[in-house]
């Protein structure tokens, strides 16, 4: 099975091959190991129907767990000519993310691959991002907090994913992939290099020939990078040579894995999209309900809404690296939340510490990547928030050359705004390799006097976050893995 047919479809037809393996169900493998994907789609409710059947009798793990998957990603099937192109081509781009430089949707955004998937057949090339960025003319304005880190003067593709709301964050890059002379795909798909280091555990070694290199889990990611990023200049096509050469060979190796190790994969990339660490967009209207209706969407909005008996409270937080470094190769963070309730007011406090590692201020290429740590935050509370107060503690101040200045407790340092159903508070911070910054938000709401639903939305591409909740005199701890909503009973 191809995988570059179309990562959502791909998935749902690996899992049906490795599940049919299971139970024995011999025809329809037959037809799936022949790469007949119309013919694994038209048999795939009969499968279901069998194996949550046979899940019931036999409660084994092998059948549970796909049984599981396909219930859930089963409404894909309904715009199953849409996904393979079958009665006119399908374009997807699947964005190539390098999240040691961290941005809105996991990473920087320097490459991308484009698939051309017509009739169940398939083309596929890579591209440096920087190509259809060098051929756009004319000035376009940035968001602020860009023009201050980068002093670019007009807004480019790179960083057309501002908007953590990745519908209006792919707008914005179809419409500068259109403008820059590059096809305008159907489909937009985000893939964080951590993603493929971890299919790269399931596929193993792999020998790039043109190079002659053997690449694994360990050292993917240092390859690409020695090879898209020292002694780059512009016009030079060793990028796309580079991902082109890695991409055939990780495609070659995909096609020809066994049955169980294809579910290892495709079970990596479900996981990935039901955690946001992979996100979706379609400009095919019941296409995109379906991903939307999946939770795949990437779409940035309250989680809870208030109702009779509950008060809803809606928070998040978005981290970028604006450095122009892979500091975030050496990069955590912690957050800790409280929520107290005094006078008829709440009081919520939110703060993120980030701890640096890396062990020198400065990148060395090709040896060290990562250094010091320029980041812009953006924290997201309710629109009804009052008597906000921000503070924080940067652990590089003074002359930063190029760098914007970290907040330091004035109010023009802050970029404040009505957005997606929030208040937006945007501030730069910094953080010296080796040591720990913080930031905190503290806001009040009226306290009406109901049950709270609070509910915090998880950065897309940022795996994980150990948070501790302090609310309303209970207190415990999670890793922020996806999106969060606790009840608090009074």
């Amino acid at each position: 099975m191809k995988w570059v047919k179309g990562i959502l479809l791909g998935l749902f037809v690996l899992l049906l091959i490795l599940t049919w393996s299971v139970v024995g169900l011999a025809r329809e493998t037959a037809a799936c190991r022949g790469g007949d994907v119309e013919s694994c789609i038209n048999i795939a409710p009969e499968v279901i129907s069998k194996l949550e059947t046979l899940s019931r009798v036999v409660p084994l793990k092998q059948v549970r767990e796909p049984v599981a998957i396909f219930k859930k990603i089963e409404p894909l099937l309904e715009d199953s000519e849409y996904w393979l192109g079958k009665n006119e081509e399908t374009v997807y781009t699947v964005l190539l993310l390098n999240d040691r430089e961290l941005r809105t949707f996991g990473g920087f955004m320097g490459s991308y691959a484009v698939v051309s998937v017509k009739s169940g057949g398939y083309e596929v090339r890579f591209e440096d991002i920087y190509v259809p960025d060098g051929q756009i003319e004319g000035y376009i304005a940035p968001p602020e907090p860009l023009q201050r880190a980068f002093k670019t003067g007009s807004h480019r593709l790179p960083n057309a994913d501002w908007s953590p709301d990745f519908p209006k964050s792919a707008t914005a890059i179809r419409w500068f992939f259109d403008k820059g002379k590059e096809v305008v795909p159907d489909v937009l798909i985000t893939l964080n290099i951590s993603t493929m280091e971890k299919i790269m555990g399931v596929i193993g070694e792999i020998e790039i020939a043109e190079y002659g290199e053997t690449l694994n889990q360990d050292n993917f990611y240092k390859w690409l990078e020695d090879n898209t990023e020292v002694n780059f200049f512009p016009g030079s096509t060793q990028k796309r040579d580079a991902l082109t050469a890695t991409g055939k060979k990780l495609m070659q190796k995909l096609e020809n894995l066994s049955f169980m190790d294809k579910f290892k994969v495709a079970k990596i990339i479900f996981e990935d999209l039901e955690n946001k660490n992979i996100v979706v967009n379609s400009t095919d209207e019941s296409a995109q309900n379906t991903i939307h209706e999946l939770g795949w969407s990437g779409e940035y909005a309250p989680l809870v809404v208030s109702d009779e008996i509950h008060q809803t409270i809606n928070v998040g937080v978005i981290e970028m690296n604006l450095g122009v470094n892979k500091a975030n190769c050496c990069v955590s963070r912690v957050m800790k939340q409280r929520l107290v309730a005094a006078n008829g007011r709440l009081v919520h406090l939110i703060e993120v510490e980030i701890s640096n590692q890396a062990p020198q201020e400065f990148a060395v290429k090709p040896k060290f990547y990562g250094g010091n740590y320029l980041s812009y935050l953006r924290f997201y509370i309710p629109e009804k928030a009052e008597n906000i107060q921000v503070s924080a503690l940067p652990t590089i101040t003074g002359d930063l050359g190029l760098w914007p200045q970290p907040y330091s407790g004035k109010s023009e340092e802050l970029d404040i705004q009505q957005v997606y159903g929030f208040s937006e508070i945007g501030l730069f911070n910094t953080t010296r390799a080796g040591t720990n910054s913080w930031v905190r938000v503290v806001y009040e709401l009226e306290d009406e006097g109901k049950d709270i639903r609070l509910g915090i939305l998880k950065q897309p591409g940022i795996r994980e976050v150990e948070t501790t909740l302090e609310l309303l005199g209970k207190t415990r701890t999670i890793n922020l893995v996806d999106d969060y909503v606790v009840e608090i009973r009074r």
